[in-house]
């Protein structure tokens, strides 16, 4: 689902504003900021942060993030040397 097809009542729950934390979170905004564009209290803010199903979340989300990124720089390095050596050696390429 994109952002914009999320009706004005949907971003108003508790569930969406904090699927938008987590996010701001995750990409790396301060606790402030994050609860900003959430759209909620900085006391909301760190109330959530100190609940164990949302930190058990975060912890998952956070090392998923980390999976996905170095998969992301393995294929780029791949992808890297490929291209030095097929620029180098451009007979070689299939």
């Amino acid at each position: 689902m994109k952002h914009t097809d999320i009706t004005v009542d949907e971003r108003h729950t508790k569930k969406y504003r904090q699927a938008q934390f987590m996010r701001a979170l995750l990409l790396g905004y301060t606790i402030v900021s994050s609860a900003r564009i959430a759209g909620i209290s900085e006391r909301t803010a760190f109330y959530w942060l100190k609940d164990e199903t949302f930190q058990a979340e975060r912890k998952r989300l956070a090392a998923l993030l980390s999976e996905v990124e170095q998969e992301e720089l393995k294929r780029l390095c791949v992808e890297s040397v490929q291209k030095s050596y097929y620029d180098k050696y451009p007979r070689e390429r299939n």
